[in-house]
């Protein structure tokens, strides 16, 4: 029974295979002008391995956030106790990081809060500044509790399961009713600001989107979003901006602000680049989707917290209150690019892209796919739950133009990266030393 409901789906899987034998070629690269090719990348990498100091002292923070909160009218001080949700993650680690390290900011304590208590000996947990607090968002009481406790200023609620996970049911609890504990423990307990990390995937929907303001990308209906994890961090944004404006208890306003970063990466990356190395190093990056000139945006961790610190310091201010804001490198290239370029400087050099599959191939693949596995769960009642990491989802991604237009960020953040791209790729290679190839430096 199982066999002759799978084989027709095994025939199209044959039949595909025989077209990508007659139909894929080569792939000739062109290289970015962005500097991230540059063997001064892999110099300037193996001296910081070797002790030399980064040029800027650390991390770059040394802009003020206060000066530009009053060049722009807005003369309320900076928030001393600041609240991160998702704190021990990926982007909260950098937002707190940034505060922390950031003079004009004169922070006197950033709460981390998190389902999982982070290595408490390592920057920045060992900070006398920073308090640690593992929680639950799906718990009113524990956020609650929280921000009551520690005298909360303002929130920056960064905190979400990965854009690749499955789990419906866990993306909906917490990204939707994690993020409705957040707004109602902020009203309830006067905080005043709220700092919510979005994506730019609220807007994405698996066609190209070339240069899009916020006014121009259009957010999609219910069910005719891409996935789960688009439509649950879509629904939350929702819920932010619709709270700015409400009133607190104390007689004061919350004010909302949505960042909505694009292809994040850089230290302490769980995701993109360590997958990308154990793809290499399993032989499994030779392939591409599409023709390779697909352009999408890739974002410096450091220059999304950098947009976190300037909508705090702004966020009461007209035209940020309220508002979603596109955030990148502003340096859109073509997306596998980045992968090659990324591969060179981490050494890989035998693992490179070099076949190029045609885009709607691989579309019409990973549907066929997905429906497959869909099928073998349902007839064997879950025991094969097989979930390939080669899924529509991941096809639009990485075979379409996605890159936005950061003008209104500009404008009314005066936000603009404190890293480039070359910078941003030297950084990350320092950080990921234990993933460089064996004798790459």
């Amino acid at each position: 029974m199982i066999g002759s409901t799978l084989l027709p789906y095994l025939g199209v899987l044959l039949i595909l295979w025989i077209i990508f034998r007659l139909f894929c070629r080569p792939k000739r690269y062109r290289q970015s002008g962005n500097g991230i090719f540059s063997s001064n990348v892999r110099i300037l990498a193996a001296s910081r391995l070797r002790g030399a100091p980064p040029p800027d002292g650390g991390r770059g923070w040394s802009i003020d956030y206060a000066g530009l909160a009053e060049e722009q009218g807005n003369k309320q001080p900076l928030p001393s106790v600041v609240l991160i949700t998702g704190g021990a993650g990926f982007l909260g680690v950098h937002i707190c990081d940034a505060l922390l390290l950031n003079a004009s900011w004169a922070i006197k304590k950033v709460v981390l809060f998190d389902i999982r208590a982070p290595p408490m000996k390592e920057w920045p947990f060992c900070d006398p500044r920073v308090s640690v607090i593992v929680g639950d968002l799906t718990k009113a009481s524990d956020v609650r509790t929280a921000i009551r406790e520690h005298n909360i200023e303002c929130v920056i609620h960064s905190a979400s399961p990965s854009p690749t996970c499955a789990g419906e049911a866990l993306l909906r609890a917490v990204n939707v009713n994690g993020t409705q504990n957040v707004v109602e423990g902020c009203i309830l307990e006067n905080v005043s600001r709220l700092i919510f990390t979005s994506s730019a995937s609220v807007v994405y929907t698996g066609s190209d989107q070339r240069g899009l303001t916020e006014d121009e990308a259009i957010i999609p209906k219910i069910g005719e979003f891409r996935d789960c994890y688009c439509e649950t961090k879509a629904i939350a944004e929702k819920i932010v901006l619709d709270a700015s404006g409400k009133r607190l208890k104390n007689g004061r306003f919350l004010s909302t602000v949505s960042i909505r970063p694009h292809g994040l990466f850089g230290p302490k990356d769980p995701h993109f680049w360590p997958k990308l190395v154990a793809s290499a190093r399993a032989g499994k990056t030779r392939f591409m989707v599409g023709n390779g000139k697909n352009v999408a945006d890739f974002t410096y961790v450091g220059n999304v917290a950098h947009a976190h610190l300037l909508a705090t310091a702004l966020a009461s201010n007209k035209g940020v209150s309220g508002e979603a804001f596109f955030i990148s490198n502003d340096d859109p290239i073509p997306f596998w690019d980045f992968i090659y370029a990324s591969l060179i400087q981490l050494g890989y050099t035998s693992s490179l892209p070099s076949v190029a599959i045609p885009y709607s191939l691989c579309l019409v693949g990973a549907r066929v796919a997905a429906t497959f596995f869909t099928v073998l769960r349902v007839c064997t009642a879950g025991l094969l739950d097989i979930r390939p990491d080669f899924t529509p989802s991941t096809v639009q991604l990485t075979g379409t133009f996605h890159y936005y237009n950061i003008g209104k960020a500009k404008h009314a953040l005066g936000y603009k990266p404190v890293w480039t791209m070359k910078q941003a790729m030297v950084e990350t290679l320092v950080a990921f030393e234990d993933l460089l190839a064996h004798n790459a430096y």
